[in-house]
């Protein structure tokens, strides 16, 4: 469900995701830096999740 929110809000592709944690109190998410044909280029995109959920 969390990588499907992350493709639809940050238009980030499933493939895009290298490791996804969950764990109480916090997300931790590892990314593949390069741009899927369906994705988009994500290098700003923890800067911009840290701002939301600040």
């Amino acid at each position: 469900v969390l990588v499907d929110h992350l493709k639809g809000r940050f238009g980030i592709h499933p493939k895009q995701v290298k490791n996804l944690k969950v764990s109480s109190g916090s997300i931790i998410v590892e990314f593949e830096l390069f741009k899927h044909e369906e994705g988009r280029d994500i290098r700003n995109v923890s800067s911009q999740l840290r701002d939301m959920v600040s």
